[in-house]
């Protein structure tokens, strides 16, 4: 199954212990969707016209799903939802993501700002899109 993570899974550690299967296939981006923080301080993404969610195209065992269901909270917090990302060769897939059943923008809880800039910082995130999630800590 093709996962696009865009949060704390993008921290290729944490999301190996859930899902040992785990294979980093690429950079991804979801368009026409905004990253934001909700009013859980959790990460998750909105509809918005012309702009793009930076993420990572990830492959899982379809047996292990559930894990990362069980991590997200789904269904009460998060809904499972098959998008299309963009790949960086311009190239589209189908990919599993989780949005957030709450979705008004809020505060980041500080220890997944922490956990999410790492890891976009560790991929070559550009800075801009740093700077944008940086916003959700103040």
């Amino acid at each position: 199954m093709m996962y696009f993570a865009y949060g704390t899974n993008l921290d290729f550690e944490r999301l190996k212990k859930r899902c040992p299967s785990v294979q980093k296939i690429a950079k991804a981006f979801l368009v026409d969707y905004q990253f934001i923080f909700n009013t859980r301080g959790v990460a998750t993404v909105v509809p918005k016209k012309d702009s793009k969610v930076y993420g990572i195209l990830f492959e899982i065992e379809d047996s292990e799903i559930k894990n990362l269901d069980k991590y997200e909270g789904v269904p009460k917090l998060y809904a499972k939802q098959d998008k299309k990302v963009l790949l960086e060769n311009g190239k589209t897939t189908d990919a599993l993501l989780y949005i957030a059943i709450e979705s008004k923008p809020g505060k980041s809880r500080e220890r997944h700002l922490k956990i999410i800039l790492e890891s976009m910082i560790k991929e070559g995130f550009p800075s801009k899109y740093l700077e944008s999630i940086k916003k959700y800590g103040l």
